[in-house]
């Protein structure tokens, strides 16, 4: 799937993360490990409260990110389909804010890059979650059960679509798109590819 940006990075726990954000990561990884794949570009840190976030301050960026109304606290929402450019310009809007808040990049190697910065998610004051929580992007709506109907079917068909071009998986589980290589088989070079194009194919655009 789209792997977050990463940059001495340790994969984020998968939605549901799949947030992602969630998650783990698993481009790039040798077919014989135990990896996890989760959601392009999409992974989500670790659960923060929902609540409606507090006005843009100060320590926020300059304007709105890219599908996000001025003035509001509506989240942005990430497209199956979303560019690199897209999905780096709304974690960085929300890496910012936090920095911002009183949150802290991790200590040693063992940070999550989401967008062009680390930032200790997991324990990012509750006051900087709850400023911020109108930066903090949502899951596209096909890769969630809960908000499309046609989820399983369309998994069903993305997992159809990676074999049927050499790449080989796992699910997870019913609800989550998330998956591990299936062992036995090799994993193409071009497999990010692969995975995004499945993507679009199978849930759609949006």
């Amino acid at each position: 799937m789209i792997a977050a940006p990463r940059s001495r990075s340790r994969a984020v726990p998968a939605l549901a993360v799949l947030t992602l954000g969630l998650l783990m990561a698993a481009c790039g990884s040798h077919p014989d490990e135990p990896q996890v794949a989760s959601l392009p570009e999409t992974a989500l840190p670790a659960p923060t409260t929902t609540g409606p976030g507090a006005a843009p301050s100060a320590a926020d960026p300059a304007g709105p990110v890219e599908g996000q109304a001025a003035g509001t606290d509506e989240r942005p929402v990430f497209r199956v389909d979303d560019t690199e450019q897209r999905r780096r310009q709304v974690w960085n809007a929300y890496n910012a804010c936090l920095l911002g808040h009183g949150a802290t990049e991790p200590q040693g190697e063992m940070g999550v890059g989401l967008g062009d910065s680390l930032v200790d998610y997991a324990n990012a004051p509750r006051s900087a979650l709850e400023a911020c929580a109108h930066l903090e992007p949502r899951q596209p709506p096909a890769l969630d059960a809960a908000t499309n109907p046609d989820f399983r079917q369309d998994t069903q068909a993305y997992v159809a679509c990676l074999a049927g071009r050499g790449l080989f998986v796992t699910l997870l589980g019913d609800d989550s798109p998330d998956w591990t290589y299936t062992e036995g088989h090799p994993v193409p070079d071009d497999s990010a590819q692969i995975e995004q194009d499945c993507l679009v194919e199978a849930y759609g655009a949006g």
